[in-house]
């Protein structure tokens, strides 16, 4: 009898705790989504239904005329941003109260990944960013361009291969470019991609970033239970694919230092720098895998969806290969570096796709400074935040609200013209982030994309499959990938080069 009185009344006292939890934005006069008991308002991303990415976009869509709103992220308030000014302060102006972003990977399981500079933490970040910004300069990249043509002739070479109107699923073939040059560009390595039907380097990205029941679970775990990160035994990355980076980096330096010979690469240069940034064992092969990671999947997900919007738009794909025609003729034929930087409508291309099938739909922050939050009609003072709040950035929601995208669903490289980025806000197209943690891999993630897309442009008309499904978000990912795939269909154009 006394162990059921004890049972009803810890019972009671959790009840009345988490609803008195559910209290905290509403004494604060801040809109918020009705949360279910305990789970808050992420109960559809806990069970995989929905992904975080899709509520966020779901709760701006729903309070159109708030600066921000709230949420619960289980128990824990947090907040959803959506208006731009806003937006910009956080990411630029007061980044300093905002410097972490909330992705961040297990200290014992995810060793090499705490040194990847978009999810590393204070001086763990600033070093990182010191050392790799000044090797991802416009000329660096533009020393990279051999192997990227190297890596584009290898693509459509592959293509050329296949029988005529075979289904390809674009991003599995752009994830064979992806290893093949990404691995080019930073080890000299050729990976043989498009000739081995099993690589052990094609498998390094696929094992990351291949959706799963697992890797949803671990995903739900770094978005809605942080304080679970650092005691659960797993990492985001697979344990041997971290061990077998580090022993390929620590085989590639001593291989490197016993040579006189030096290659143009990445891992060069990361290597020349080590005593200017005193550069250890782990970091070394950290900058390395993050190079690998953020140029392999990212890249992988933007062409793959270039390629079938270009596909569902055939007027556009034959407007991309006019100018890509008009521009080489001026090059005697040539794919050089300043011939793919002159393609202005080809990098319009590129960005709208970035708009309407953004790779990474949601920023994540936390609260590092206490900080004021605008006043909202209807406060009678501002709210203030502290540290550990965590704040989200719908970049989906942004890029289709039609305040900003008239006909959001369009696919139309024209939003990207000089004239029209010049007079949109800068903080409603943020398919790179902002202020000082945007993508500091920019350049060369562009030179691989606009590359690869001219390449196959310039060679092949693209088809929609007739076995193409409607795109879904798969969200069981950590970035935006189609359930069902983008299947297409290759015909070599009459000329080719």
């Amino acid at each position: 009898m006394i162990v059921f009185a004890l049972l009803i009344l810890v019972t009671t006292l959790v009840y009345v705790y988490v609803k008195w939890r559910y209290t905290y934005w509403s004494k604060l006069g801040v809109p918020y989504p009705e949360p279910v008991f305990f789970f808050g308002n992420v109960l559809e991303a806990f069970t995989m239904s929905s992904h975080i990415s899709s509520l966020c976009e779901k709760w701006y869509n729903n309070y159109p005329t708030y600066p921000y709103t709230g949420y619960y992220k289980l128990l824990n308030p947090a907040i959803n941003l959506r208006d731009p000014d806003l937006i910009k302060d956080v990411l630029i102006k007061d980044h300093f109260s905002f410097h972490d972003n909330e992705q961040h990977f297990n200290k014992r399981f995810d060793s090499l990944m705490m040194h990847n500079p978009f999810v590393a933490s204070n001086d763990s970040w600033r070093k990182g960013r010191t050392v790799l910004t000044p090797l991802l300069t416009l000329l660096k990249v533009k020393s990279f361009h051999p192997s990227i043509v190297d890596s584009c002739e290898k693509l459509t070479n592959y293509l050329r291969t296949l029988p005529p109107n075979e289904d390809v699923e674009a991003k599995s073939l752009i994830a064979r470019f992806a290893t093949q040059n990404v691995m080019r560009c930073l080890f000299s390595l050729d990976t043989k991609c498009f000739t081995e039907t099993k690589n052990e380097f094609l498998d390094l990205g696929t094992n990351i970033f291949k959706p799963t029941s697992w890797s949803g679970i671990k995903l739900m775990i770094m978005s809605i239970c942080p304080m679970l990160r650092d005691i659960m035994p797993f990492g985001f990355v697979p344990a041997y694919v971290g061990e077998w980076f580090r022993c390929f980096v620590k085989e590639l330096k001593e291989e490197r230092l016993k040579s006189e010979q030096h290659q143009q690469d990445f891992l060069q240069m990361l290597l020349s720098s080590v005593d200017k940034y005193d550069i250890n064992e782990a970091e070394l092969a950290g900058y390395a895998l993050a190079m690998f990671v953020d140029s392999y999947e990212t890249s992988s997900g933007v062409l793959g969806f270039a390629i079938y919007e270009l596909a569902r738009n055939p007027d556009i794909q034959e407007r991309l290969y006019e100018e890509i025609t008009d521009v080489l003729a001026k090059y005697d034929g040539e794919f050089t570096f300043e011939a793919l930087h002159e393609m202005k409508y080809l990098e319009n291309v590129i960005y709208e796709t970035m708009r309407l099938d953004v790779v990474d739909a949601l920023i994540s922050k936390i609260c590092t400074k206490e900080y004021t939050l605008p006043l909202i009609e209807g406060q009678k003072e501002p709210v203030t935040i502290y540290p550990g709040t965590a704040i989200q950035i719908s970049t989906r929601a942004l890029h289709m609200d039609p305040k900003y995208y008239p006909d959001p669903e369009t696919f139309d490289p024209n939003r990207f013209t000089e004239e029209e980025r010049r007079e949109r806000h800068k903080a409603v197209y943020l398919s790179f982030g902002e202020g000082p943690r945007m993508c500091i891999g920019i350049k060369f993630a562009l030179a691989q994309t606009k590359a690869g897309l001219m390449s196959i442009v310039r060679d092949f008309k693209v088809t929609i499959s007739p076995n193409q499904k409607p795109v879904v978000m798969d969200n069981r990912a950590s970035i935006y990938h189609a359930r069902h795939g983008l299947i297409v269909n290759f015909t070599p154009r009459t000329k080719t080069k």
